[in-house]
């Protein structure tokens, strides 16, 4: 049975096999209205149009199709942590007592501040989390308030000591 799903701007019909889907499939001009956003998050509807050979009122249609559709999650500041007294970056490994424990354990580690992101692994160690302080001092006072999460049976800090990419909260 063929189905019209929505990709981009145009309809296509095909056979999906009885599955029916509404969801919205980004295409290429999505994408690289996307990628221009991930390097200028501030850049207007028009700058971007001027770059992709596309009309204003295209690039604002599709962002908000994006948004819409859950596609873009939100917009987040990328912050100079040099300007911002973040001298000390560490990745953060964590083991758990038990697996069972991951969704409690990482409900806790939500309310640090120190800390930007947070990732369940497959395998040991259970939780990835990238960490900022200003200082040694105040990073090793956050570490000692990390360790008394009931659950947690090791942390190790690996220290980044520069980062390529600004794909993050805080650079």
């Amino acid at each position: 049975m063929a189905k019209a799903v929505a990709y981009g701007n145009k309809k296509l019909d095909f056979f999906m096999n009885g599955c029916e889907s509404d969801e919205y499939h980004p295409d290429e001009i999505d994408r690289r209205i996307i990628r221009y956003l991930s390097v200028d998050g501030r850049a207007s509807y028009t700058q971007i149009a001027e770059s992709l050979g596309v009309t204003p009122a295209t690039v604002r249609n599709r962002l908000n199709r994006l948004i819409d559709s859950k596609i873009i999650k939100n917009f987040k500041p990328i912050v100079d942590r040099k300007l911002y007294n973040l001298d000390i970056s560490a990745f953060l490994m964590v083991n758990l007592e038990s697996t069972k424990l991951t969704e409690g354990v990482v409900t806790q580690l939500q309310e640090f501040s120190e800390i930007s992101q947070i990732s369940i692994l497959a395998s040991n160690p259970n939780i990835v989390c990238t960490a900022f302080a200003q200082n040694m001092d105040l990073f090793s006072i956050f570490l000692a308030r990390l360790t008394l999460i009931d659950g947690i049976k090791e942390v190790k800090a690996n220290f980044i000591i520069k980062s390529i990419s600004p794909g993050c909260l805080m650079q």
